[in-house]
């Protein structure tokens, strides 16, 4: 079958995931659909939306802690009432190349949970999959090479567009059963990350001695999570709202935006340390009692003290950094220095800005579409399971 119009709503930091709806939108317009790509922090408006089984909606973003991103979740649960409305969810996951052998990502609860949350709401989910893209996590490790990069793209073409024949068939198919197992395990992990992990990571990033001032970083951010502060030569600051896509990382001309290492371990021992213990060995205690014997309630008042502490840190941060011997130290004491950035291949951040359509010689290459080909390694995690 295929459908009157599909709206593809895309969360993309380096570029991953923006390839892999542009690859379905490719498909889709092929069939005669009418495509509309909107960014995930765009919302939903909701008078342009329509519902039925002769429409799609797709969901697209990345992995983050095993789970969906909180901004995915978010625009789930804003999304109208499905109706009927057909919809799936591709996400993409960190892979790997070592020599010539792939090792695959884990999306853990990713997929499943944005589903659910669109069958709660009436969608009629059809395809859920996650798809090996380069992993992107520059706060850790250095990118591989680009050849590396456009290999693992290249491979994972394949396999959106068999999902896409599913989707057009009008069947199901629903892929990642055993990283779902997984992922409940690692639920935990997953929790504290969206929680409180998010926010000490964005807290983490400074711009070193180089920074110009030049505010890409800034106006590129798809969250708006940046703010530019500072007397003279304003400087990166980053809020609450970043979402560690590292788009500001990767597309930084001076590639002087850094993760602080130094800084994360003083952090953790000024923070984790007095003020956690602190918190649960008098506060807490001295909390439930002046909030009439509540736990809960005294929980939820030390998460807001722990996340003014984090904001409060890393404001007197902000500041040291910008003292050019302050910020050259902490430049020495972390290895995102000398990390290669990822961006996707053909790739700029005008494009995600933008969602423009790609050019996909110069992302994939053809040398490479070949290699893929020849090289599909079975890595999927999990037996597809659905109607045929």
């Amino acid at each position: 079958m295929s459908f009157k119009t599909a709206r593809l709503h895309v969360m993309s930091g380096t570029g991953n995931s923006y390839l892999l709806a542009n690859a379905l939108a490719d498909r889709l317009r092929d069939e005669g659909t009418e495509v509309e790509m909107h960014r995930a922090v765009d919302g939903v408006p909701q008078s342009a939306f329509r519902t039925g089984k002769n429409h799609l909606v797709a969901l697209f973003g990345p992995t983050h802690a095993f789970t969906a991103p909180l901004p995915l979740i978010r625009l789930a649960c804003r999304l109208p009432r499905g109706q009927g409305t057909a919809a799936a969810v591709f996400l993409s996951r960190g892979g790997l190349m070592f020599g010539r052998r792939a090792t695959p990502g884990l999306e853990g609860t990713a997929t499943w949970l944005l589903a659910f949350i669109l069958w709660l709401k009436g969608y009629s989910v059809r395809v859920l999959r996650a798809f090996d893209m380069p992993e992107n996590w520059t706060t850790v490790h250095s990118s591989m090479k680009e050849r590396k990069c456009r290999k693992i793209i290249g491979r994972a073409m394949p396999r959106l567009n068999e999902s896409a024949d599913v989707l057009l068939a009008g069947r199901r198919r629903y892929w990642g059963l055993i990283p779902l197992l997984l992922g409940l395990i690692l639920l935990p992990i997953s929790i504290l990350y969206l929680i409180v992990g998010r926010f000490v990571l964005a807290k983490m990033y400074f711009s070193d001695h180089r920074c110009t001032g030049c505010g890409k970083c800034a106006k590129t951010c798809p969250h708006d999570g940046i703010d530019m502060y500072g007397p003279g030569r304003r400087r990166p600051y980053w809020t609450l709202r970043c979402q560690n896509c590292m788009r500001c990382m990767s597309y930084c001309p001076e590639q002087c935006i850094q993760a602080g290492y130094s800084w994360a371990v003083l952090m953790n021992y000024l923070m984790m340390i007095p003020v956690v213990m602190f918190a649960i060995g008098y506060v807490r205690p001295k909390l439930a009692e002046s909030l009439g014997g509540d736990p809960v309630l005294a929980y939820v008042v030390s998460y807001g003290n722990a996340i003014l502490m984090i904001v409060l840190s890393y404001f007197a941060f902000f500041w040291l950094t910008r003292i050019r011997f302050i910020a050259r130290l902490f430049a020495w004491t972390t290895l995102t220095t000398i990390f290669r950035r990822y961006r996707a291949p053909g790739v700029s951040a005008g494009d995600l800005i933008e969602l423009a359509p790609v050019d996909w010689d110069a992302v994939v290459g053809i040398e490479a579409t070949e290699d893929a080909e020849e090289d599909v390694i079975d890595d999927e995690t999990a037996e597809p399971k659905g109607d045929s």
